[in-house]
């Protein structure tokens, strides 16, 4: 029951407008169709939570217990020095909202994959 909420709860929060589509077949979304403009929107939310001085400092502390091992020398500090404007860099220049959306079929009119490409 908590992992349905859990799972329910970040569908909502993160893919706010989006179709939740990919988790349909657990039951836990309600899959609908959504339009170009949701899309803009919804990516728009995700990249300012990817952008969020909070979460960048999460994923600062994140690399150093997960990636630094004892014998990488000055690996915490390098992290924290280099990391956030690393991810500023690549979120402005790979995270942009119309581009992405742009080459969706619910922006481009095509018709949607039946299944995924093999």
């Amino acid at each position: 029951q908590a992992l349905h909420w859990h799972a329910v709860h970040h569908c909502q929060s993160l893919l706010r407008g989006w179709s939740c589509s990919h988790l349909s077949d657990y039951g836990v979304c309600d899959a609908r169709r959504y339009t170009c403009e949701e899309c803009v929107e919804g990516l728009e939310w995700v990249e300012g939570y990817l952008e969020d001085p909070i979460m960048v400092a999460e994923y600062v502390v994140y690399l150093q217990q997960n990636f630094c091992t004892s014998d990488m020398h000055h690996c915490h500090d390098t992290v924290a020095a280099h990391f956030p404007a690393m991810h500023d860099m690549a979120m402005e220049k790979f995270f942009i909202p119309t581009e992405i959306c742009n080459q969706e079929p619910v922006c481009t009119g095509e018709d949607p994959p039946t299944k995924p490409p093999q």
